[in-house]
């Protein structure tokens, strides 16, 4: 199934695709959107830029699949955490439950946001160089920036990345303290290793701004988005009998 496909599935726990409706973007005139466009602009661009040399690094190796990223650490901190059978099978349930009913709720909300003319779903490598047509008289356009990693051809809100790391780190967290000891991989970089959950979601969700793919205030509403779907999966499903809330 391609990723679009997601937005025409059914969810396996949540009631449907708009229970978690993450409402509309900011608009393009406003001080969130000049601030969404500023920091973008210094951060993501390929270079020269803002970034320090390790989020430069950061922002390819964060490109890689969410769901591997992820699955590796669970896989990695129930074995340190010699988790039973049961907790382990529950816990890997829960943590892929929670971030596919998460990525069938953003390809949704894509589809549907991106379908309304008036919405702000554009990337950065359309908005920077092509402000004019914007109506913010704060944001000045630069005609030869790009993003340091090529950016999806698929709408920017709300974003996928963000949402799994925040449904995934939400998961881990309900589970084990934050000081875990894990290690990430991704085809073609250097595996890093990671003492901290929360960490790791921060770094994932920085890396999209790092990038140039998305807006600050779209990582920080998609990263609650999947907080607020893993907290409704854990507390809604895979519960003994008489357990469910």
């Amino acid at each position: 199934m391609s990723a679009l496909g997601l937005a025409f599935t059914s969810p396996f726990v949540v009631a449907s695709t708009t229970q978690f409706d993450p409402g509309p973007p900011r608009s393009l005139v406003g001080q969130p959107y000049t601030d969404d466009f500023t920091i973008v602009k210094q951060f993501g661009r390929s270079t020269p830029s803002a970034r320090s040399a390790e989020q430069t690094e950061l922002a390819p190796f964060w490109e890689g699949n969410a769901s591997v990223h992820w699955n590796q650490a669970a896989n990695q901190i129930a074995r340190a955490n010699h988790l039973s059978m049961s907790r382990n099978s529950r816990l890997l349930a829960l943590l892929n439950a929670a971030m596919a009913d998460t990525a069938i709720t953003v390809w949704s909300a894509k589809l549907h946001y991106g379908r309304i003319p008036a919405e702000v779903t554009w990337r950065p490598a359309t908005a920077i160089p092509l402000t004019d047509p914007d109506g913010n008289p704060d944001t000045e356009p630069d005609p030869l920036w790009q993003p340091l990693v090529n950016t999806p051809c698929h709408p920017e809100y709300p974003a996928g990345h963000p949402s799994q790391n925040g449904a995934a780190a939400t998961v881990l967290l309900s589970a084990f303290p934050d000081d875990q000891v894990f290690t990430l991989t991704t085809a073609g970089l250097p595996s890093r290793t990671y003492t901290s959950i929360a960490q790791a979601r921060s770094d994932g969700n920085n890396a999209r701004v790092w990038g140039g793919m998305h807006y600050p205030s779209t990582v920080a509403i998609s990263d609650a988005l999947g907080e607020a779907i893993a907290t409704w999966v854990n507390v809604n499903s895979m519960q003994r009998h008489g357990e469910r809330h």
